[in-house]
């Protein structure tokens, strides 16, 4: 009895408070604003969350470039169009010409624990590429460069692992084939991490917990009838 009374006091006062699942914040799709709302549709805007190659990267609307229907629509009047992001390249003019070029995105978990973390999210390429966390192993792969599927269609991707405390980096390595235009597009659609601060319904589990604690405490140091 007095083992069984002793393991369950020190759970007791061991056991933490859970923390709330929450969103993490900073994630921003290619192409918009501190509101999330598309930047202006013109060719050059700078993106003011994505860096390429640690520079500054641009609004690119391939649609427009090219007079043709085929790519993801920057209007979503055509194909599986999206008002949620726009395409990015090296510069307004698309590049143009061959080169891989890392577009980045820092975002901080804040009180989160990067063991709680995921992300998902859909990309498209023009030509393909890689996406890595923090420099980790590629947890996205947009492979055939040489044909159109990589920009007409959304390739899908999640990441669950490799997440640190504090500032954490998403890398999509973007390589462009041959002397054409190459431009990169970034959706995340869902993400969440667990605080490590209490959700604030469970204040009121700690005030109840308090009391139990006290009269469990002193059921603990009383001695053994």
């Amino acid at each position: 009895m007095f083992k069984f009374r002793t393991a369950v006091c020190v759970l007791f006062l061991s056991a933490g408070l859970p923390g709330a699942v929450i969103p993490i914040q900073g994630l921003f799709n290619t192409g918009v604003d501190n509101s999330s709302l598309q930047v202006a549709d013109l060719d050059g805007v700078s993106d003011p969350h994505w860096l390429q190659n640690n520079a500054t990267a641009f609004t690119y609307n391939i649609n427009r470039a090219f007079g043709s229907t085929i790519y993801i629509d920057e209007n979503s009047l055509i194909g599986p169009g999206s008002l949620a992001s726009r395409w990015i390249s090296v510069n307004g003019a698309g590049g143009p010409g061959a080169f891989t070029i890392p577009f980045t995105l820092s975002f901080n978990l804040g009180s989160g624990i990067p063991s709680t973390a995921s992300i998902t999210g859909r990309w498209a390429t023009d030509n393909c590429g890689t996406a890595q966390l923090n420099g980790g192993a590629a947890f996205s792969t947009i492979a055939g460069c040489n044909t159109s599927s990589s920009f007409t269609q959304w390739s899908a991707f999640s990441v669950n692992a490799g997440f640190q405390a504090g500032i954490n980096t998403l890398t999509f390595n973007l390589q462009n084939v041959g002397n054409g235009v190459g431009a990169i597009r970034v959706e995340f659609l869902s993400s969440e991490v667990t605080s490590d601060v209490p959700e604030p319904a469970t204040f009121g589990l700690l005030g109840a917990s308090l009391l139990a604690l006290g009269a469990l405490r002193r059921r603990c140091a009383a001695p053994m009838g």
